[in-house]
């Protein structure tokens, strides 16, 4: 690692562990730090020989050293330190393999440090309380997060450089703005002991310049290496969190989510009766059950009046999208004794936690809850399940265990099928929840859920190829103030220049404001001989069953050139009413059920001269969009025939028929002129006078044809 010579100013390269030195912690300033290329320049006026720039003596005197690297070398000087790191000028950034290096080693430096100078530059003189210093920017940027635990010793400098307290003698001040806990600022408890969705609630208040650093900045924390792809995104976060299953044993990885609330409580309504007595099979679609100790059992409810209005889907795997999806895991723990899990779930049969990569994603095993169909929540793509974790929130005792809302989608053969695992939401009251605190193990234990509790192999798959957005984007929106769901089906540029390639003219036009529910729009699709006019209007059910549902209703009509529409048109109402020159060709209706990927009709729209076959379709683009698709899925318009097509044709006819009566009679009279065909047949060359040129040019190419 390069440190600088407090003394000279000059770089020095050592090993961390073989020099005493002192390192600094800070924010970046908004109008740049000095970089290491910048003080090589300046370093190079001040070594013997150099031509020195300007007339100063040393190279504390140069203005273009920036007053940060001065005053923090000034203050190690006098602290008796010959070295001192300071990451914003000690990493040359242009070498891939040494900033790789310090951003894997950075934790280890800070540690390896005697002394940590954390220089907080907009915290007053001498402040006064706690607020004073809980205030500071310092406190919400990623990397000083380790900055803060790394360290054995810390000095906390205001913005004179003048020290008003260290990490041990204001412990329990910073465990009440970080949430970081007093024994492990003071290293008196291991963070190894600390579950791992505690340490990401760390960091889901803070920030960082680069997305990718909120995984770099992490890395240190969880103990983990693994090299750095600038550009990649958000999948470095998915990559450390996958750094993480291979190296801890802890599932509370999975307890994220929920928002800025906790875990809550979730209720089930449960199917259970006995043997000899018939079930009510009209309260849930799925009808498979189980026996269990004398019971008849089927899959339970989660309990849609108590918790949830409708299910929504976030679209990617059981890996969080960032650091703030932790923001409310802090007392979440993981259970590290595999066989207290078991005791709690009451099935001996879960294997110990393993993750293996494949080209399908992570394959694992989790005991899952399965879920009742319920017509008004699913899709029919997918079956709803809970996954039973392995870890418990202090807040509700050691006895319940936590649960996330999952679907699984299934691919392959009967005989073997790869489920794949994806995150859920149940929207309520109080906003998406996915994370739930389970009944307490001895109701896991009876017949309304252990029947149904069951070991399966699924697969974590991996990312899309575009970086995903924040999940927050992903979850189905509860209903707004009207008690509609937000949803938006958009017909994009590019459907339109789908048509367009199929040889239409194409006009969209929304007549409605934003605060019109239903929306109702119109598509006008022209060629020169016909245009179709479809009108439709869309929604989302929030206040009848099936509840979440979106709904698609259009009106096709067709007309030609010379039909004017009539006066009621879209410009005195909201929904054009159809012209008396149109042709009403039906109604299409689509319904796309809360997280379904797709759903479509056809439409015969019968014209005078050919037939077209309308595919209408709507295809899920993210949970609150669904993209509308048109496409004309008839055959091409016949091209228009010149008028001695039918002439040559009506004298082939008679041609045809005069050669039926010979052969009828046996008499074949000799003709002038014939052309042998072969297989007997023979043409009789019409006669030289043409009723026009084109009958002409037909002759000649079918002599030249033969």
């Amino acid at each position: 690692m390069w440190v600088l010579d407090t003394e000279t100013g000059q770089f020095v390269q050592h090993n961390p562990d073989a020099i005493v030195y002192a390192i600094l912690s800070h924010v970046w300033d908004t109008h740049g730090e000095l970089s290491y290329e910048d003080l090589r320049t300046i370093q190079q006026d001040y070594r013997p020989g150099g031509h020195r720039a300007t007339s100063q003596t040393s190279i504390w005197e140069d203005p273009r050293l920036s007053s940060k690297v001065r005053r923090a070398c000034e203050r190690a000087r006098k602290d008796g330190f010959r070295y001192i790191w300071i990451d914003s000028c000690c990493i040359d950034k242009r070498n891939s393999a040494e900033l790789s290096e310090a951003i894997n080693s950075m934790y280890a430096w800070y540690r390896l440090a005697k002394l940590c100078y954390a220089f907080l530059a907009d915290v007053p003189p001498s402040p006064q309380s706690p607020e004073d210093v809980s205030r500071s920017r310092w406190f919400t940027r990623g990397w000083t997060l380790q900055e803060l635990i790394a360290p054995a010793e810390v000095v906390f400098l205001s913005m004179d450089w003048k020290s008003f307290g260290t990490k041990h003698s204001m412990a329990r001040v910073l465990e009440g703005i970080t949430g970081i806990d007093e024994a492990v600022l003071k290293h008196e408890q291991s963070l190894d002991e600390i579950s791992v969705a505690r340490r990401m609630s760390w960091a889901s208040g803070r920030e960082t310049t680069r997305v990718e650093d909120e995984a770099y900045s992490l890395l240190g924390i969880f103990d983990i290496s693994m090299p750095p792809i600038y550009g990649e995104g958000r999948r470095a976060f998915r990559r450390l969190q996958e750094e993480i299953l291979k190296r801890i044993p802890d599932q509370s990885l999975f307890a994220w989510g929920n928002g800025h609330s906790r875990p809550v409580e979730v209720s089930f309504t449960q199917y259970t009766s006995p043997l000899d007595q018939d079930m009510n099979l009209s309260a849930t679609r799925n009808v498979e059950y189980s026996t269990w100790d004398g019971k008849r059992c089927r899959p339970p409810r989660l309990d849609g009046a108590a918790e949830s209005d409708y299910l929504g889907l976030d679209g990617f795997s059981l890996f969080a999208s960032c650091p703030r999806d932790f923001l409310a895991a802090g007392l979440i723990r993981g259970l590290s004794d595999h066989g207290d899990f078991l005791d709690l779930l009451g099935k001996p049969d879960v294997p110990t936690q393993e993750y293996t990569p494949t080209p399908y994603g992570i394959r694992t095993q989790f005991p899952l809850l399965h879920l009742s169909n319920q017509s008004s929540w699913h899709p029919e793509d997918y079956q709803w399940y809970i996954v039973v974790l392995a870890c418990v929130e202090d807040g509700y005792g050691e006895l319940s265990l936590l649960g996330r809302l999952c679907i699984s989608e299934s691919f392959g053969t009967h005989n073997d099928h790869i489920h794949v695992l994806k995150a859920a939401y149940a929207h309520g009251q109080d906003g998406p929840r996915g994370l739930f605190v389970l009944p307490w193990s001895g109701a896991l234990a009876g017949p309304g859920f252990h029947p149904h509790i069951h070991v399966r192999t699924v697969y974590l798959p991996h990312p899309d190829r575009a970086s995903p957005p924040d999940s927050s984007e992903h979850i189905m929106r509860p209903p707004d103030s009207r008690g509609e769901r937000s949803i938006e089906v958009l017909f994009p540029s590019w459907a339109r220049d789908r048509l367009q390639a199929q040889g239409y003219r194409v006009e969209w036009q929304d007549h409605d404001s934003d605060l019109d529910v239903p929306r109702r729009a119109t598509i006008t699709l022209s060629r020169d001989d016909y245009t179709i006019r479809i009108v439709y209007q869309y929604w989302c059910n929030t206040s009848s069953k099936p509840l979440g549902v979106t709904r698609l209703i259009a009106s096709v009509y067709t007309s030609h050139p010379d039909a004017a529409l009539s006066e009621s048109d879209s410009r005195t109402q909201a929904v054009p009413t159809p012209a008396r020159a149109e042709t009403f060709h039906g109604i299409v209706t689509l319904q796309a059920a809360v997280g379904r990927k797709r759903c479509e009709e056809t439409i015969n729209v019968s014209l005078a001269d050919r037939g077209v076959v309308l595919r209408i379709w709507l295809e899920l683009a993210s949970a609150v969009c669904y993209h509308l698709r048109i496409s004309d899925e008839g055959p091409p318009p016949k091209p228009a025939e010149p008028p001695w097509v039918a002439k040559w044709w009506e004298r082939a006819q008679k041609y045809i028929k005069r050669r039926e009566a010979e052969e009828a009679t046996g008499v074949i009279a000799p003709h002038p002129g014939r052309i042998a065909l072969g297989g007997g047949w023979e043409y009789e060359p019409p006669s030289p006078s043409h009723d026009s040129e084109e009958e002409a040019s037909a002759d000649s190419s079918y002599y030249g044809f033969l």
